[in-house]
């Protein structure tokens, strides 16, 4: 028989949580309340990390932690499935690319995708360009042979995944169409009608091949439907399910007394959009707030899972009322529990907190 299987991003974005039996089980955030009761009901569920878990206060400890985790079988690496021969040639492809890239100067068509409204937007990108694309483009070689032999190696037929539409995601659904599988994909954050901060989504672009595309696609919302139904994926392969990342209200330590609580959140935008918005714009919009804010008011700054918290210290550092949640200090029910309102530009945490009855402003939107 076939197996099932959830492959999930891990990293900052994953969990280590017991199961109702006591064994350690590795989620991620963006399975929230979704993947115990996978577990339940597809027995031999076989987890996937593309990262390993991070584990808080790294050390010697949480990689020992990390091996436990992956022997016990709460987990497999993605990149388990790959040989010395991908690595080599993933490298080579990497070099390859980023001549092509460099070499888009002297390109008019290509420097002209980078102009809209009459602003020349290229030489200001240019050096992310050179950064990020060589790699997403050899990753792309690198995946595909991984997930043939995933796909082969542990007989795959049906895999969950937040990755359908990303490199990794179509490699995933070519492999398993191959083979008679199907590929489920499932939302995982805010997906703007705007196709320039949601390439990825824009199925018009894969020219009609049908094999690189999630077989199922499970959204929050009928908004998000008509999204994609508007890129091109097809009307019958998207299936509302509703807002999996809800949270119950939480029981939480109020303010001190007398003084009232604002929830500044920290989106991801500025490290995985950051021709939208940058750092500096995030930085920009707190210190404008903390300085806004009535005396006695405490003002939390929760980042993301990604942020160095070194930046947000350095940029609040001598403002009164801040205070810079560390990994793992509170839990993200009890901070939104004892707010007065939760401020941010673009963040998944504000649909939940809205989600959960509490007051949200959300200010500049930052491009979703």
């Amino acid at each position: 028989a076939s197996v099932d299987a959830i492959v999930g991003p891990g990293g900052e974005m994953a969990k280590v949580v017991a199961d109702a039996r006591g064994r350690l089980q590795v989620e991620d955030v963006y399975y929230e309340n979704l993947e115990a009761p996978l577990r339940d009901h597809w027995p031999g569920l076989l987890k996937v990390c593309i990262n390993p878990p991070k584990i808080p206060h790294g050390g010697w400890r949480a990689t020992l932690t990390v091996w436990r985790l992956i022997l016990a079988g709460s987990f497999r690496p993605w990149y388990a499935y790959a040989g010395w021969a991908d690595i080599l040639a993933t490298l080579r492809a990497r070099r390859r690319y980023a001549r092509v890239v460099a070499a888009g100067d002297r390109d008019a068509g290509f420097a002209g995708l980078f102009r809209a409204g009459g602003v020349d937007f290229h030489a200001l990108l240019r050096p992310r360009l050179l950064e990020m694309l060589p790699g997403m483009l050899a990753a792309a070689h690198f995946h595909a042979r991984v997930a043939e032999r995933f796909v082969r190696r542990e007989n795959v037929g049906r895999v969950l995944s937040v990755e359908s539409f990303s490199n990794l995601g179509r490699c995933l659904a070519a492999a398993l169409h191959r083979h008679g599988g199907c590929l489920w994909g499932i939302q995982g954050g805010i997906i703007s009608p705007r196709r320039v901060t949601n390439i990825g989504f824009f199925a018009a672009a894969l020219g009609g091949r049908r094999e690189l595309l999630a077989d199922a696609f499970f959204a929050w919302g009928p908004a998000y439907r008509q999204v994609l139904e508007s890129f091109g994926l097809p009307a019958e392969r998207i299936h509302v399910m509703g807002f999996n990342r809800a949270k119950p209200r939480a029981d939480a330590a109020p303010p001190r007394r007398g003084t009232r609580r604002v929830v500044y959140i920290a989106g991801g935008n500025a490290l995985v959009c950051p021709y939208l918005m940058t750092l500096d714009e995030d930085l920009h919009t707190l210190r404008v707030l903390a300085a806004s804010l009535p005396a006695d008011t405490e003002l939390l700054v929760r980042i993301h899972p990604r942020h160095r918290a070194e930046d947000f210290r350095a940029a609040t550092a001598g403002l009164p009322g801040v205070r810079l949640l560390g990994d793992g200090e509170m839990s993200l029910a009890a901070c939104l529990a004892g707010a007065n309102c939760i401020v941010g530009k673009a963040s998944t945490v504000l649909l939940e907190a809205a989600h959960a009855g509490h007051p949200v402003l959300v200010v500049n939107l930052a491009g979703t």
